[in-house]
């Protein structure tokens, strides 16, 4: 048994590698001309509503769920009926002219959408060749090329972030370049957060500085993250307190020199260049507290959140397997997970891989369920 938890100690350098975000491709999807779905890619779609008069000029509108989308042209808000003649599959509601452009990219708040869903149809009823492109936090792009009419003809598209990332932006160009413009509308979208707490910005100032927050880790979201988006030599010591007991510990990691993503905390965490941590929390309340212990500048911001865990316990934390049984093979999933670097292993929460994590893997497995 020694041997072997000597092994498994060899593989907790690895730690913060294996608990960034990973950012897989975007998903691109053409709906065609029927009503949008409820659901895409798992993601439940919320719809936008836009109660301003018509032919109101904006730069923004709603998409569900109080978030938003920033067009990067004025938009002239029309309504079918009222300012622009037809769409698809019935539909009424609120649509948005580029005012004879041909080109718009919506854009979005870092962190705050999942999945997009929006229309598209030009303001000549005739066919003209559009291309729609999604891109997400990770810089991974996808793009959709397809002829639409004007007569009626609104298609839809859809958009997706792996899990743990975003959408950041959509945007649209007609190829063709004649149709004297086009309309977007009908927009839907879903939150990033998947029923866990999205990421909270934090300001703090000089070394010293100590940040509290109370959080109340769920059953499904006990992964705790810590990132800073500026590469300018910040960095932190988190320790998470039940009562005055400390149940997990760690410092935010050393960043590189020089840039920035702005409030783009998922882009940040998942690039493993700026300064950054996790760790594993079981469910319950906790306090939380931040302790600047580098700040260059004296001052500036960073954000926490809670994340899915990725853990799969059966029927107590010692069913490493999830089978609903305690045998020799949850100490063989124990010992895998502990090799990877898998904070699941962090038995004794205080955010390290060591040996006593094994031995509290042990008690517990001595205990049963």
């Amino acid at each position: 048994m020694l041997r072997s938890m000597n092994t498994l100690a060899l593989g907790a350098a690895g730690l913060l590698a294996v608990t960034a975000a990973s950012h897989a491709q975007v998903t691109g999807t053409n709906l065609g001309t029927a009503a949008p779905p409820s659901e895409l890619d798992g993601y439940t779609m919320v719809a936008g509503s836009d109660d301003r008069p018509t032919f109101t000029e904006v730069t923004s509108a709603d998409i569900g769920g109080a978030r938003d989308v920033d067009f990067s042209i004025p938009m002239s808000l029309r309504r079918i009926g009222d300012g622009w003649a037809t769409w698809s599959h019935g539909y009424t509601g609120p649509v948005y002219s580029t005012q004879g452009e041909d080109d718009v990219t919506l854009s979005f708040d870092p962190g705050e959408v999942g999945a997009f869903i929006l229309y598209v149809e030009p303001n000549t009823f005739s066919d003209f060749n559009f291309e729609v492109t999604g891109r997400d936090a990770g810089g991974s792009s996808v793009s959709i090329n397809t002829n639409i009419t004007g007569d009626s003809g609104a298609i839809g598209f859809g958009f997706s972030a792996p899990e743990g990332g975003h959408i950041t932006s959509v945007r649209v160009v007609n190829t063709d370049g004649s149709a004297g413009g086009f309309a977007v509308g009908e927009f839907l979208s879903a939150s990033v957060d998947n029923g866990c707490l999205p990421w909270q910005r934090f300001t703090f100032g000089d070394v010293g500085d100590v940040i509290t927050e109370s959080i109340t880790v769920g059953v499904n979201c006990g992964t705790l993250k810590v990132t800073d988006a500026f590469l300018s030599g910040d960095r932190f010591r988190v320790r998470v307190l039940r009562g005055t007991e400390v149940v997990a510990a760690f410092n935010t990691s050393v960043p590189r020199d020089g840039g920035s993503l702005g409030a783009d905390y998922d882009a940040a965490f998942a690039s493993r260049v700026f300064s950054s941590g996790a760790t594993q929390l079981h469910p319950g309340r906790y306090r939380l507290e931040i302790t600047v212990i580098e700040s260059p500048f004296g001052t500036g911001g960073a954000a926490f959140r809670l994340d899915r865990t990725r853990c799969s316990f059966g029927a107590c934390r010692a069913d490493f397997d999830g089978d609903g049984s305690l045998t020799i093979f949850d100490f063989l999933a124990f010992q895998n997970a502990f090799g990877q670097g898998n904070l699941c292993a962090d038995f004794d929460g205080d955010g390290n891989l060591t040996l006593f994590d094994f031995l509290f893997f042990q008690n517990e497995f001595d205990a049963g369920c």
